[in-house]
């Protein structure tokens, strides 16, 4: 049975779809046609070639296998194995697609969320989430741009906050906005590392997705994230004047970098 699946308008401006190359990025929004409603597809590559790419004869299950590395890379599906059988999950899928009337899946879950268990050619696992994995194509040039200077006590131009900044790339895709950019997010976090960042993160969430800031004006997420924060109790910077002055500095630098890839993305 035909399948109707939506993509949104800003699907492009994702920071993970930016990661990815173009025929990736068709890859993904095809597989969400042939996955069942609860986001599962078995990985047969032989049969999803048929199904998206059926009169491509450059697209081989060799060319397919790399688009699907760089997908779960990037973190949009997850590919795992059960009882010998590979699969593919779509990665939030409910907050992409809601079919109505949707049919329970027949095919098994994945052991985890976020848990990638397709082993590598090597026969080692590529692990979870929270292992260390390979910057994807924007970060790196956000690192590029925010430069390498070891002896700055100013964090890392990105993951240094990666749960703040998935929590608010899925408010962003919820409220149908370009992802937040990460120099400014980090600036806000840094300025007021001393609260609960995560706690905060999934309060300003909820609000702006299913409470009564849902149907608020959201234009720039990364800046409403810092108004956010200013307004929590005990919000300010606090701590010794050194610790301010030394805080100072770190936004000094981030903010610097904010504009410059600003900037440099306006010129692209």
């Amino acid at each position: 049975m035909a399948r109707i699946r939506s993509v949104k308008p800003e699907y492009p401006q994702n920071r993970k779809v930016r990661a990815v190359s173009r025929d990736a990025r068709l890859l993904n929004i095809l597989l969400w046609n042939i996955a069942d409603d609860e986001g599962r597809l078995q990985e047969l590559p032989q049969w999803i070639l048929g199904q998206v790419f059926p009169t491509d004869e450059d697209v081989t299950p060799a060319v397919l296998k790399g688009w699907l590395e760089e997908l779960e890379r990037a973190r949009l599906i997850i590919r795992y194995e059960v009882d010998g059988e590979r699969y593919i999950g779509i990665e939030n899928w409910c907050e992409h697609q809601h079919p109505e009337k949707p049919k329970p899946s027949n095919l098994p879950p994945p052991p985890e969320p976020g848990i990638h268990l397709v082993p590598d050619e090597s026969g080692t696992s590529p692990g979870g989430v929270g292992d260390e994995s390979p910057l994807g194509e924007e970060e790196e040039r956000d690192k590029e741009r925010n430069g390498n200077n070891s002896s700055s006590s100013a964090p890392a131009s990105t993951g240094s906050y990666p749960e703040i900044l998935s929590a608010l790339d899925a408010v962003a895709f919820a409220r149908q906005r370009p992802s937040p950019k990460v120099p400014a997010v980090e600036t806000a976090c840094a300025e007021y590392a001393h609260l609960d960042l995560k706690a905060e993160a999934a309060k300003f969430a909820h609000y702006f997705t299913e409470g009564p800031g849902a149907e608020r004006k959201l234009d720039d997420i990364a800046w409403k994230w810092r108004q956010w924060l200013g307004n929590v109790k005990g919000g300010g910077s606090g701590g010794s004047k050194k610790a301010r002055d030394s805080v100072a500095a770190d936004l000094a630098k981030l903010e610097k970098a904010h504009r410059q890839a600003v900037a440099e993305e306006s010129a692209a």
